[in-house]
């Protein structure tokens, strides 16, 4: 069966007075963070920011060495055996891996409106 009628678009809502409405178009529902991250280091500092969103960067990594849940990367240390989160933001060769990686989480954590903007 065929129609003669044509599809025409429909122009935006508009109120009383004429003025048109925007239309506002919803973003999909993300997915948790913590499902996101695929690197346990960052899994590691959302779990430590969700605890104690206003932590410092030093006390997110002394947050993780206390856990012991999470071993640091290779890149992010220059001595060999350390181990220590802690230790390696406190060493000024590696502390900008660490810190990116921090600011990183709090980004999206105030993207979805979990952190405040400061």
């Amino acid at each position: 069966m065929r129609s003669d009628r044509q599809s025409v678009p429909l122009p935006p809502p508009s109120t009383q007075d004429g003025t048109q409405t925007p239309l506002v178009i919803e973003r999909p529902a993300s997915r948790p963070l913590l499902n996101t991250y695929r690197s346990e280091v960052k899994r590691a500092i959302l779990m430590q920011l969700s605890k104690n969103p206003s932590a410092s960067d030093i006390e997110i990594c002394r947050g993780i060495d206390a856990e012991g849940s999470v071993d640091i990367p290779k890149g992010w240390t220059s001595k060999p055996g350390n181990r220590s989160f802690e230790l390696a933001y406190k060493d000024s060769s590696t502390r900008s891996k660490i810190e990116k990686t921090i600011s990183k989480v709090r980004a999206d954590l105030r993207e979805q409106g979990l952190l405040s903007r400061r």
